[in-house]
C-alpha cells in the first residue's frame, strides 16, 4: 500500500475545491515581450489531481515534508473559473503558508471573509482574478503576511483596514493594491518598516502626500500613480541607497523638485508625468547616474533644461514634453549612448527653445 505524506483531509479539501471549479479555455497569462500575445503560459495545475497520487505531489501544491500538512498553494495562472464559495474548504488548510490564485478568472465572487481563518498566511496573491466587491476587514487578522497582492479594479478597501494593514503588519514587505478603490489619504504613521514594494496606482488616494513612505529605510519600488486627487509638495527626500522606483505620475502633487531628489543615487526609474510640478529641473538630477527611465513631461517647468542630464549614460528614456522651458536644448544627447525613446515636442514656450540638430544627428547615428 502507498504511503501517504499528505494529510487526508487536507487531500479531500483540495479535492473538494477541484470539484467546485471549471477549467476554462480563456487564457489569461501571456509573455509580456510577445506583443502579439501569442505565448500564454497558463497550466491547469487541479486538472491533474487525483486520489491515485500524495497531494504533497500534486501540480501546485507544496508539504511540510516532516509533518505532511500542505503549507503552499500555487494556482495562480491556472485556468480556473467560477466563483469561490464562502465556505470554500480552501478555508480548511489552515497550515497554510502561501496561497496564489492570480489570474484566473472567479467572478463574479467577492474575496470571502473566510480569508481571515488561514492565520499562518505569509503571502497572500489574489490580484487579477476577477473578484469584486468589498475586500472584508477580516483580511486584517493576517498580521504575519510578509506580501499582500490584490489587484483589482472593481474592489474596494475600507479607510480602517487600510490603515491597519500599513500599520500593524510589521512584517510586510510587498503591499499591491493596484485598482482598488480605497478613497482614503496616505496614513501619517507607517509602522511595517520592512516595506519593500509599494504600489497603490489607481486606489484613489486623496489628501495630501506625506513623508510616511518616504522615511522607510527599506523602500525600494513606491508607486503612487493615477491618484489625481493626491494633493501637495513633495515632501522632504531623504537620501537612499535603495529606492529604485518612484512613480508619482498623474497625481495632483504640485511645487518645485526638491534637489534633495540626487540622493536617490540608486534610482533606475523616475516617473512624473502628468503632475503640476513647476520651477526649475535642479542640476542635482546628474547625480542619478543609475537611471534608466526619466519623465518630466506635462508638467510646468521652467528655466533651462540641465545639461547635467548629459551624465545619466544609463538612460534608455527620457520625456521632456509640454512644459516651459525656455534657452537653448543642451547638448546632453553625445553621451546618451542607450537612449531609444525621446520626447521633446509641445514645449510650451517652444519658440524660445533652441535645438542644436548636430547633437540629435550624433545620437540617432
Amino acid at each position: 500500500m502507498m504511503h501517504h505524506v499528505c494529510s487526508p483531509t487536507e487531500a479531500f479539501a483540495l479535492l473538494h475545491f477541484k470539484q467546485s471549479s471549471q477549467i476554462s479555455d480563456q487564457p489569461r497569462c501571456w509573455d509580456e515581450t510577445d506583443l502579439q500575445y501569442e505565448r500564454y503560459f497558463d497550466i491547469p495545475k487541479t486538472k491533474s489531481w487525483n486520489e491515485s497520487r500524495d497531494c504533497c505531489s500534486w501540480d501546485g501544491v507544496t508539504c511540510d515534508m516532516l509533518t505532511g500538512q500542505v503549507i503552499g498553494l500555487d494556482l495562480s495562472c491556472s485556468l480556473l473559473n467560477g466563483t469561490i464559495h464562502p465556505n470554500s474548504s480552501l478555508f480548511q488548510l489552515h497550515h497554510l503558508r502561501t496561497l496564489n490564485l492570480a489570474h484566473n478568472n472567479f467572478y463574479p465572487s467577492s474575496i470571502p471573509r473566510n480569508i481571515g481563518r488561514l492565520r499562518n498566511l505569509r503571502h497572500l496573491n489574489l490580484s487579477q482574478s476577477f473578484f469584486e466587491g468589498e475586500i472584508p476587514t477580516e483580511i486584517s487578522y493576517l498580521s504575519n503576511l510578509v506580501s499582500l497582492e490584490l489587484d483589482c479594479s472593481v474592489c474596494e478597501l475600507n479607510e480602517r483596514t487600510f490603515e491597519t494593514i500599513l500599520h500593524n503588519f510589521t512584517n510586510l514587505e510587498v503591499v499591491s493594491l493596484l485598482g482598488v478603490n480605497i478613497s482614503s489619504s496616505i496614513p501619517v504613521n507607517i509602522s511595517s518598516s520592512s516595506l519593500r514594494y509599494v504600489d497603490l496606482g489607481h486606489t484613489n488616494l486623496r489628501g495630501v502626500i506625506t513623508e510616511s513612505f518616504f522615511l522607510l529605510p527599506e523602500l525600494e519600488n513606491l508607486k503612487l500613480n493615477g491618484n489625481d486627487l493626491l494633493k501637495g509638495v513633495l515632501p522632504k527626500i531623504h537620501p537612499s541607497n535603495s529606492l529604485l522606483e518612484l512613480d508619482i505620475s498623474y497625481t495632483g502633487i504640485s511645487g518645485e523638485l526638491p534637489d534633495s531628489i540626487g540622493t536617490l543615487s540608486s534610482l533606475n526609474r523616475l516617473n512624473m508625468y502628468g503632475c503640476q510640478l513647476s520651477g526649475r529641473i535642479p542640476d542635482s538630477i546628474g547625480n542619478l547616474t543609475q537611471i534608466r527611465y526619466l519623465d518630466f513631461s506635462n508638467n510646468h517647468f521652467t528655466g533651462h533644461i540641465p545639461s547635467t542630464i548629459s551624465k545619466l549614460k544609463q538612460l534608455t528614456f527620457l520625456g521632456l514634453s509640454s512644459n516651459s522651458f525656455s534657452g537653448e536644448i543642451p547638448d546632453i544627447f553625445s553621451n546618451l549612448q542607450e537612449l531609444r525613446t525621446l520626447y521633446l515636442r509641445w514645449f510650451v514656450s517652444f519658440y524660445n527653445c533652441k535645438l542644436d540638430t548636430s547633437s540629435i544627428l550624433r545620437l540617432v547615428k
